[in-house]
């Protein structure tokens, strides 16, 4: 069977006025290519914007990164101060004990 016999029949069976098939394919085939056109545009649309949102996560992962390398600077310098003060605390005892609470000369 081909399209030609295929429509022939149809229009025997409606007995109604329709255009001739080649019009009709011209005209399905014209809204057939619009088509493939227009998922060609949007599949170029899709990788860019996959792309885009590539670089996006790339940037938020690098961000996450840096908070967390801030965390662990941020509690390094957290017990550095914490050693620090028991330093200076233990250093201010000792010279109350052997100074009598003077700084030495």
């Amino acid at each position: 069977m081909s399209l030609d016999t295929d429509f022939d029949e149809a229009n025997a069976q409606d007995g109604a006025d329709v255009a001739p098939p080649s019009s009709q394919l011209a005209v399905l085939l014209a809204h057939v290519r619009l088509l493939e056109r227009r998922t060609i545009r949007l599949e170029e649309s899709m990788e860019k914007n996959t792309a885009i949102t590539t670089e996006v996560r790339d940037m938020l992962d690098t961000g996450k990164a840096l908070f967390r390398l801030a965390g662990w600077v941020g509690n390094a310098v957290r017990w550095a101060g914490y050693l620090a003060g028991a330093c200076l605390a233990v250093w201010g005892f000792w010279i109350l004990v052997k100074h009598g609470g003077r700084p030495p000369p």
